[in-house]
Formats: C-alpha cells, sequence, structure tokens
C-alpha cells in the first residue's frame, strides 16, 4: 500500500515539529512520506506516466514520455521521481500541450540507471536540477580491461566533474608506461600518462585516479575512459574493487 501526506501546511513558527495543536493541518519535516510505487511498465494515453508514489521505475521499453499525472490530484510543490531502466525521452512541451519541463527547454534522453525528478507547479511538471556533488554518471568494470564506457544522459551546460579510478594498471615491461584517456562523445578531454621508473626488473602494478572538469554543452553526452594497458578490477569482497568512471556536479 502507498501512502502519502498532501496538504502539508501551515506549521506555527517555532514551535515542535510534531506538535499536533500547531497545525491547521499535518505537516511533515519532509513534503512526503512515501514508498515506492510500482513499476511503471505502459504508458497511458498520450505518452502519460501515471503516478501512485514519490518515486517509481519505469520499465517502459525505449520511448517518448510527455504527460505526468497523479489519479489522486497533484499539489503545488509535490515531486515525481523516475527511475529509468531503458533510454527515455522525455520531451518538453511536446505539441505545445503536455504537462512535462525539461530544465534545459529542449527534448532530454535519459540513459538506462538515470533518475528524473519533476516539482509540479500547480499547472505543469518541471525538471528540477541537480546540486553540487550530485551524481550525473556511473559506470564500472569488474574484471581487467582497458576500457570503461559511460552512459549517455542529460546535461544542463554547467561544470561536471569526471573522477577514473581503478585499484591499479599493470604495466608489463620495466621502464614502460600506460596512457589513460578520457572522452567525451568518443573525442578526447584530457590524458595523462604513468610511468613505471624502475629500469630492470619484470615492471608493476600502478595506481590510477584522475580528475578531470569539463562544462559540456547542454544536452546529452557521454563520458568514457580507456587505457593504453589493463585496469585491474574486481567484484569486491574479499578482491579488487571494481574500476569505475564517474561524472559529478562540480
Amino acid at each position: 500500500m502507498t501512502t502519502r501526506l498532501n496538504g502539508l501546511d501551515d506549521k506555527t513558527a517555532g514551535t515542535d515539529s510534531f506538535g499536533l495543536t500547531n497545525y491547521d493541518k499535518l505537516q511533515a519535516d519532509a513534503d512526503y512520506v512515501f514508498v515506492p510505487g510500482a513499476d511503471i511498465a505502459a504508458l497511458d494515453t498520450g505518452n502519460t506516466v501515471t503516478i501512485s508514489a514519490r518515486y517509481h521505475k519505469v520499465t517502459v521499453a525505449t520511448g517518448n514520455i510527455d504527460n505526468i499525472t497523479d489519479p489522486l490530484g497533484a499539489v503545488a510543490g509535490q515531486v515525481s521521481e523516475l527511475a529509468f531502466t531503458n533510454a527515455q525521452t522525455v520531451r518538453n512541451n511536446s505539441g505545445g500541450s503536455s504537462t512535462v519541463r525539461t530544465a534545459s527547454g529542449a527534448d532530454v534522453v535519459y540513459g538506462p540507471g538515470t533518475v528524473a525528478s519533476f516539482r509540479y507547479d500547480g499547472t505543469n511538471w518541471v525538471e528540477q536540477g541537480r546540486g553540487t556533488g550530485a551524481k550525473l554518471d556511473y559506470a564500472q568494470i569488474q574484471t581487467p580491461g582497458n576500457s570503461i564506457p559511460g552512459n549517455l544522459v542529460p546535461y544542463d551546460g554547467s561544470e561536471v566533474r569526471v573522477e577514473v579510478w581503478a585499484p591499479s594498471i599493470a604495466i608489463a615491461l620495466s621502464g614502460g608506461s600506460v596512457t589513460i584517456t578520457v572522452t567525451k562523445d568518443g573525442s578526447s578531454i584530457g590524458a595523462s600518462t604513468l610511468t613505471q621508473g624502475n629500469t630492470s626488473g619484470t615492471g608493476s602494478q600502478l595506481p590510477c585516479h584522475m580528475v578531470i572538469y569539463d562544462t559540456p554543452t547542454s544536452g546529452n553526452h557521454t563520458y568514457s575512459v580507456a587505457t593504453s594497458q589493463n585496469m585491474q578490477a574486481g567484484a569486491g569482497g574479499s578482491g579488487s574493487p571494481a574500476a569505475f568512471i564517474r561524472v559529478t556536479k562540480a
């Protein structure tokens, strides 16, 4: 069963958060008390997502989303969070009459594993921006490899922090080196070379940690990393952890 507390307002200033005698209506510290709603496996008429809770996983096959509706009656300030398992195009004011408004004012493709947050303004569902440190994308490998492809996700045109980490990178020969290259949409935005300083022996394992700041244009982009030697990676536990690329709001 999904439980929601709507109309949470009129708390008397300076009073105890749960002193119910201080309320005209019941209010909680959060706007809504919720449990996740059922997965949404199909859109309704008009490419509409019908919500029954604050958070839903959207498992619909790749397509378009134009509208969000709450059959119980949405109230201004209500939030809807949609987690996509497949790529979905969220369209801004499609046909001039839809209820979804994206932050960029343009159609946005959300990749698998991404979450979109919308706040109802009394008329439309407006996409919410994400604050500093918010995760925008994450991809990993759990077996050794020389690349980690990121996901195609939307960006709002502000600066991002791209971080690459691996437990180590194997350099096969003494005195050898490895190059780490970070790309955006297939084009390099920065590279670094690690060199094994010993001139004798059989090579070594070098730690790998690289951070790049970038300002993508508003729209959908993919950040990835490639290395000239394999990154070591595992599933964690008693073994090596995963190697990853992570993009966050700067």
